[in-house]
């Protein structure tokens, strides 16, 4: 009797059955649309893997419109917009939670700055060392003790 029949069995199934694992479409926990964006695509949401997904990482799955507040697509609305749009649900694996589409940045904003104790004072040491006509050391001094 052959001993080793069953473990060559199974590692020719194993490697016949890696195709038929499919693509997969795994939704990340959040996302930051850019400031211009008014649609969210599923390649904006997830990571797509495989020809089949990648084939759909321009469908829309949802439109931001005006909104700067916090958006929430759960795994069953992508799911549902998938199906819509003709993917066979056994050759695509959909794994992830709810993605959390946070407000947008407006096209003029920027971060804010470190505040630093140094800069605090800077405009006002230049000034009254200006006003003074004195060293900008000996006025951070006069402007540190008076606010103190």
């Amino acid at each position: 009797m052959n001993r080793t029949a069953p473990l060559t069995s199974l590692v020719l199934a194993a490697i016949l059955a890696a195709p038929a694992l499919g693509d997969s479409v795994r939704l990340k926990s959040s996302v930051r649309m850019s400031a211009g964006a008014e649609k969210v695509r599923l390649g904006d949401i997830a990571e797509l893997d495989g020809a089949e997904a990648q084939q759909y990482a321009d469908l829309i799955v949802a439109e931001l419109g005006a909104s700067i507040t916090p958006l929430e697509i759960s795994v069953s609305e992508v799911r549902a917009k998938l199906i819509e749009a003709g993917a066979h649900r056994g050759r695509i694996n959909l794994s992830g939670r709810n993605v959390i589409i946070r407000p947008r940045r407006l096209a003029g904003a920027t971060a804010p700055e470190a505040m630093t104790g140094a800069s605090l004072l800077r405009g006002k040491v230049k000034k009254h060392a200006k006003e003074s006509g004195k060293k900008v050391g000996s006025a951070a001094k006069k402007v540190k003790k008076a606010l103190a």
